[in-house]
């Protein structure tokens, strides 16, 4: 049986990201540690994608393959623009409702016109691996490309196979990460309204994660992208390198479809596993990036869920949706971006709009400004209905 080669070391050398306002992760970062916004954004203001695709392109492309299309080409850029074999480039997208806006539209075209009435297209624009898909179509990559569908956590459980793929050697770089679009016209969202009568989104305009009055999140669009490759690639070429990653896991409770299970256990076994997988022991953890819905159930369970791991107070934690909104199963790859820029820039940003705090959270919450570190070990969590658990682990460039 032939030797399996050496596992080898993956860095983040590429980022890219479309939230709310913000185009790049420059913009996102700047929107992270300002001042809290006047509200939390749902749609992205201000996208155009044939400012990056060809009009035969955007016509043929769902909204969420367009912002997948566009994020990857921003992490690219942001890499330098390098020059892959396109037989060893991966990409591996979250995704949590696919091209669902337009399979209502292909419904009310069917039913005004008939089946002459709707697009031919429709399937390929629909299906839910466009979003990887139109990636590596926009790329030129070949290599091994799919879409992970988890629910909320599907962007974190693709960053996490991208980088088991470069690692065991199976690709040498990957574009991973996850976007989401199905908004449709304010008054006529399908899924808006049913999170609304499930009571998980806000009435308010804006999402107030781990804060006293929290009454839900804002559900969004968006799309986060890494280029992930080996330490060495990137060092002989002399790639910028925001971080490392170390490992991750992948849980689910089989406890209940919406809520999570007791003080999160699943979440803690799944961040357990990941910090098993990273060689890291819980004490060298410095931040988590939480998945900080801002619901009663989930906030409280992310709570519990890290005191068990590290004990009380542990390492800050903090969410990012109160800017972005949560725009799915693009969540992970947006976090798992925050992260590495944390990193890079040794700061964790605030938890915005968390003001008032809610005595049985026991965790040390980042509230009110940005809170500086010393960059060290940081995990990213994601928690999608169904129980799907998450956990990325990320650390600083190796000196």
């Amino acid at each position: 049986m032939a030797e399996r080669p050496p596992r080898r070391r993956v860095v983040v050398t590429g980022l890219g990201s479309l939230s709310g306002p913000t185009v790049g992760a420059d913009e996102l970062w700047s929107a992270l540690v300002a001042p809290a916004p006047a509200r939390t954004f749902r749609e992205l203001v201000g996208f155009e994608p044939r400012r990056w695709m060809e009009r035969r392109h955007v016509q043929r492309t769902a909204r969420f393959s367009q912002l997948a299309v566009v994020a990857g080409r921003l992490a690219h850029d942001d890499a330098g623009a390098p020059v892959d074999d396109p037989e060893r480039v991966a990409v591996v997208m979250g995704t949590g409702n696919g091209g669902v806006a337009d399979l209502i539209q292909g419904y009310l075209d069917l039913q005004e016109h008939g089946p002459a009435g709707v697009s031919l297209l429709l399937g390929a624009v629909a299906m839910s691996n466009g979003n990887s898909a139109n990636l590596a179509f926009a790329l030129g990559s070949k290599g091994p490309t799919y879409s992970v569908a988890s629910g909320c956590a599907s962007g974190t459980h693709a960053v996490v196979d991208g980088f088991r793929l470069v690692r065991d050697g199976l690709a040498d770089v990957a574009y991973a990460g996850g976007s989401e679009s199905g908004l449709m016209p304010e008054g006529d969202d399908p899924l808006t309204a049913g999170l609304r009568n499930l009571r998980v989104h806000t009435e308010e305009d804006v999402a107030r994660p781990f804060d006293l009055d929290r009454q839900g999140f804002v559900y969004a669009e968006g799309a986060g992208v890494l280029r992930l490759e080996t330490l060495d690639a990137a060092r002989a070429r002399g790639a910028r390198i925001y971080a490392e990653v170390l490992g991750g896991a992948n849980t689910v409770d089989a406890h209940d479809l919406i809520h999570p299970s007791p003080r999160g256990e699943g979440l803690a076994r799944c961040v357990r596993l990941a910090l098993a997988e990273a060689d890291v022991a819980p004490g060298a953890v410095g931040q988590v990036n939480c998945h900080g819905t801002g619901t009663k159930f989930n906030d409280q369970a992310e709570s519990d869920a890290a005191e068990d791991v590290f004990g009380r107070p542990g390492p800050p934690l903090t969410s990012t949706k109160a800017v972005t909104g949560h725009p799915g199963a693009a969540a992970g790859g947006l976090e798992a971006v925050a992260l590495a820029l944390s990193i890079d820039r040794g700061l964790i940003p605030q938890t915005q709009w968390s003001v008032a705090p809610d005595p049985e959270i026991t965790a040390d919450v980042v509230r009110g400004e940005p809170r500086p570190w010393a960059p060290g070990i940081g995990i990213s969590n994601s928690v999608g209905l169904g129980g799907q658990n998450g956990t990325l682990v990320m650390g600083p460039p190796p000196a």
